[in-house]
């Protein structure tokens, strides 16, 4: 533990994670936060950034207790506060492992195991959802032919990976049979692999939690409203608005899986049956991290506090909008030119956090054009 009570010292054990630049400029706004990383990505621009007081690359292991011999080195060695994993490996390994941790050091809210493998795992979530009468699409894991079906489905159907589609990556629709059978003998879709789900007319919705113990602390919910580069990719601009029927969803939710720490619901609305339904769950921080901390969250900040015995709980929020650079192009290239006025820019967009760090953004740029330019 930190001999120097004026600083808290959170160590991010998995640095390499693409979620780690919004998590840190989070961090940024609280002066008496110091920031230490662990990363196997030797060449992040975030060793650069201002920010950060230590960048430490380490190997990659696949032998988690190696990996956790290595986190207690530096923990002991730097005095470490508090240990924070922002992505779901890291969450999941920590917690599996946590008896290992030295205990001089606290483990920021982690979810359970089991927790953990229900929302990681989309057939065990839709039976857990079906269980516990929580709204959801109708979802089955098995081939959709009559004799095999446990929920009867119309096509439209949507096929997505049971244990991994980030960022809406391998997520199919399929208009009908033909185009199920396609796939199938493509050997583009697996049962085993995959589950399916009815297809909701309506639109999308996200609620962002912390949570002790099933008990929701802060949260934000979020429209999209500038669509990324196909259906299922991350929007690249929200708002963020009030809807009390969302958030009853999400603390049945929270409650029944006795959720600790953070996560990001993905949700539709359902026009058909006038309902808020689950989708899937995030047990991680995410990519719009950045954009409830303009609308006056800050989770990072947040999760240490109550990390640290001092729960703290902010439930208030601006119904305000916040766009990417590539969204706000985007909204310029379509005739929206409000978007080009320099307070919304800076106020409402991440280009705040790019002026004020500028060497860790500036080597971004190196890399991008490295690979843009040499093959």
């Amino acid at each position: 533990m930190s001999t120097t009570s004026s600083h808290i010292k959170v160590l991010i054990p998995d640095g390499e994670s693409a979620l780690l630049k919004d998590v840190v400029n989070c961090l940024s706004e609280i002066t008496y936060i110091k920031i230490y990383i662990i990363s196997t990505d030797r060449y992040s621009a975030m060793r650069f950034s201002r920010y950060v007081d230590r960048f430490i690359n380490l190997p990659y292991t696949n032998d988690d207790i190696k990996w956790m011999g290595s986190i207690n080195e530096v923990l002991t060695k730097y005095e470490i506060d508090i240990l924070l994993p922002i992505d779901q490996i890291a969450i999941y390994k920590i917690r599996k492992h946590i008896n290992l941790v030295n205990p001089s050091c606290r483990v920021s809210l982690i979810p359970s195991l089991p927790a953990i493998d229900i929302a990681l795992n989309k057939s065990m979530l839709a039976q857990f959802l079906r269980k516990k009468e929580i709204p959801h699409p109708r979802t089955t894991s098995r081939e959709l032919n009559k004799e095999k079906r446990d929920v009867y489905l119309d096509f439209p159907v949507i096929a997505k990976p049971i244990m991994d589609s980030d960022g809406g990556k391998g997520i199919k629709v399929l208009e009908n049979q033909v185009s199920l059978d396609q796939n199938l003998i493509n050997g583009k879709l697996n049962s085993k692999e995959f589950l399916f789900q009815e297809y909701i007319e309506g639109y999308d919705i996200d609620c962002s939690i912390l949570c002790k113990r099933g008990k929701i602390l802060s949260y934000t919910i979020q429209k999209g409203n500038n669509p990324g580069r196909d259906t299922f990719a991350p929007h690249l601009g929200v708002e963020f608005v009030h809807e009390s029927r969302v958030l009853n969803v999400v603390e049945r939710l929270a409650l029944e899986l006795e959720w600790t720490g953070v996560a990001h619901i993905d949700m539709r609305y359902d026009s058909k049956d006038d309902l808020f339904k689950v989708i899937e769950i995030n047990p991680r921080f995410w990519g719009s991290v950045l954009a409830s901390l303009k609308a006056g969250v800050n989770f990072p900040h947040l999760l240490i506090l109550n990390s640290s015995k001092k729960e703290s709980t902010f439930k208030k929020y601006k119904t305000n909008e916040y766009q990417t650079l590539l969204g706000i192009l985007k909204m310029i290239r379509a005739g929206k030119y409000r978007y080009i006025k320099p307070k919304f820019i800076w106020n409402n967009s991440p280009f705040k956090y790019i002026v004020k760090d500028p060497l860790a953004n500036f080597y971004r740029v190196i890399l991008w054009c490295k690979k843009l330019f040499v093959k």
